[in-house]
């Protein structure tokens, strides 16, 4: 009877939030061990190395680079300075050519950078995406007894689509952006040592933030996942039914409902 679809209905959207919820509550401390396990999926720590020698010498490169050009600015005003009443031109070639070739070297090292942690998340994602599958695949029928069909395609879609996307765009920027946060206040601290008090308060403070807006941001994220698990169990559910619900021409009351 439509009454008791509906509880049926209720009680599996109630079983696919409890499960969600549960996985969330198990997996939402992240400690040195989550990184460490999502680094075993890519099976090669000499990757991880040469990305964070890679991008340590850039990032030394890059303020290397900074440092020519205020040198270039600085010789230029010595030289408009001491030659004030002389008519004299200071030569900008060589540092033109210098710009003209770090330039496109900039450039390549850039890209070089997105290659190489791309190609380490893909490696591990792919590795994570077959275990998964590989498990799912040789799973009891009990596991899809009690699992909803939405929690199994939210892991698919959503979680691993997270990690292709999230980490790709992410983990260039974040290794990148603390190795050139470090240098710079490395190179601060050795030219005046007073301002390693500074650094060493923002570092503090830059770690008590973001131990502050970790858990509500990862709260946040886990129930947008989380709520998504019944739409993909209503739709899942509508598609196998598919043809009984044309049967009876209840096209209109399935679309309405699941607006609502």
């Amino acid at each position: 009877t439509p009454t008791e679809e509906s509880k049926t209905e209720i009680q599996e959207n109630n079983t696919a939030k409890e499960a969600d919820q549960e996985d969330s509550h198990n997996q939402s401390a992240i400690t040195l061990s989550t990184y460490k396990k999502y680094i075993d999926q890519n099976g090669s720590y000499k990757s991880l190395f040469l990305i964070l020698t890679y991008c340590l010498v850039y990032a030394l490169v890059f303020i290397g680079f900074s440092r020519f050009l205020g040198f270039w600015a600085q010789e230029n005003y010595e030289h408009e300075h001491h030659h004030k009443n002389q008519e004299s031109t200071f030569n900008h070639t060589p540092y033109i050519l210098a710009i003209i070739f770090l330039a496109p070297c900039a450039l390549f090292g850039d890209s070089l950078k997105f290659i190489l942690c791309n190609n380490f998340i893909l490696k591990a994602n792919s590795n994570m995406h077959a275990k998964a599958l590989e498990k799912i695949s040789n799973a009891p029928v009990s596991f899809f007894d009690k699992t909803p069909i939405g929690t199994a395609l939210n892991r698919f879609s959503n979680d691993l689509g997270i990690l292709d996307k999230g980490n790709a765009e992410l983990l260039p920027y974040a290794i990148d952006g603390g190795f050139y946060i470090l240098m710079r206040m490395m190179v601060l601290v050795f030219i005046n040592p007073y301002l390693a008090i500074p650094a060493i308060l923002v570092l503090f403070m830059s770690f008590k933030i973001k131990s502050f807006l970790q858990k509500p941001v990862m709260e946040t994220k886990q129930i947008d996942l989380t709520s998504k698990s019944p739409i993909y169990s209503e739709i899942s559910a509508t598609i196998n039914g598919l043809l009984i619900i044309r049967t009876f021409k209840q096209s209109l009351a399935f679309v309405e409902r699941f607006l609502n």
